[in-house]
């Protein structure tokens, strides 16, 4: 019955092995991501004060949903919500500089995790290029329009971008998983139908 499935066997494209690693590196980029997306809503919240009690987060800021039907569509969209996150982290840390006296610790771990999905971003589309090399990548997001009138106003802006970032990073890591796992069950099969060679 193997031999049968294996012989029908149509493949949509070149299997690279390089996919191996490329879920490798996401999946450590993205807990490294969750981890400084802790540490800086951490150190936010305690540089600002917030009360410990759940602080509501503004319309405006990204959902940390991923959307999709099909696991490429999600990974699209993991790569839209990058560059979104990256606009609104930035929009952040220019206000810190107008409500922080003594800013320098909180722009640095900024700075840090925006690199960090710089990095994220660059693996997001290794991955894409390799599972799925005949899509285009997603145009990038727009320009952020909304401003911010009062220091209350961007101080919870950025707490809800930094607690959406944290949520996100989260359920990124559930879509790697389970695309990681698929590709693992179809190399195997590809191995035992003689299509993958290292």
């Amino acid at each position: 019955m193997l031999v049968l499935v294996c012989w029908g066997l149509v493949l949509p494209s070149p299997i690279r092995i390089q996919c191996d690693s490329e879920f490798q590196t996401c999946d450590k980029i993205t807990n490294t991501v969750k981890h400084e997306a802790k540490e800086l809503k951490d150190e936010y919240k305690k540089s600002h004060k917030l009360p410990d009690e759940s602080v509501p987060v503004p319309d405006e800021v990204p959902s940390s949903t991923v959307i999709g039907s099909t696991i490429s569509e999600k990974l699209q969209d993991i790569y839209t919500k990058n560059e979104l996150f990256r606009l609104h982290l930035l929009k952040v840390k220019t206000y810190q500089k107008e409500l922080l006296d003594k800013p320098d610790h909180l722009l640095h771990l900024l700075s840090n995790i925006t690199i960090r999905l710089d990095h994220h971003l660059a693996t997001i589309k290794k991955v894409l290029r390799c599972t799925d090399p005949h899509r285009p990548f997603p145009t990038s997001p727009p320009a952020l329009k909304p401003e911010h009138k009062n220091d209350y106003q961007k101080k919870m802006y950025g707490w809800g971008v930094l607690v959406r970032l944290d949520e996100w990073s989260k359920e990124v890591l559930k879509v790697l998983k389970r695309k990681k796992s698929e590709w693992c069950v179809m190399k195997w099969f590809l191995l035992i139908c003689g299509y993958w060679s290292h």
